[in-house]
C-alpha cells in the first residue's frame, strides 16, 4: 500500500489518462516508464531535473533528493507527527528523522529567534 494526499492522486490520475493514449505503450508498463515501457533510470532523472530547471528559469541547484527534503519539511511545518513522517520517509530509526529535519529546515529556528524580545 502506498499513501498519497488528494493533489498528488489527481496528478496520478491525469497522468495515467495521457499514459492510456501513449500508442505501444504495455499496460504493464511500470507508472513512470519510457516511451517504451521500461522503468525511468535514476541517471535519467538526475540528468533531467536541472534541464527543466534552467528551461523554467530557476537559478538554484535542483535535484530529485531536494524533493524528498521539501516533502519532510513541508509535513514538520503542517504539524504532522515525526512518527509518521518517519514512516513517509521510510526511516528506521526516529533519531535519524530528528536529525533529517533539524538539517533541512532551520527556519523554525530563524524564526523563532528573530520573534524573541
Amino acid at each position: 500500500m502506498t499513501a498519497i494526499d488528494a493533489s498528488a492522486l489527481a496528478l496520478v490520475q491525469a497522468w495515467v489518462s495521457v499514459r492510456r493514449g501513449i500508442r505501444g505503450l504495455p499496460r504493464a508498463a511500470p507508472l513512470l516508464c519510457t516511451l517504451h515501457g521500461r522503468p525511468v533510470l535514476p541517471s535519467y532523472v538526475r540528468q533531467l531535473l536541472p534541464r527543466l530547471a534552467r528551461r523554467a528559469g530557476i537559478d538554484r541547484r535542483v535535484h530529485a533528493h531536494a524533493m524528498r527534503h521539501t516533502f519532510a519539511s513541508e509535513l514538520a511545518r503542517e504539524g504532522v507527527p515525526l512518527p509518521v513522517i518517519q514512516a513517509a520517509l521510510g526511516h528506521r530509526h526516529a533519531a535519524t528523522t530528528s536529525r533529517y529535519l533539524a538539517h533541512i529546515e532551520p527556519r523554525e529556528v530563524i524564526e523563532t529567534l528573530r520573534g524573541r524580545t
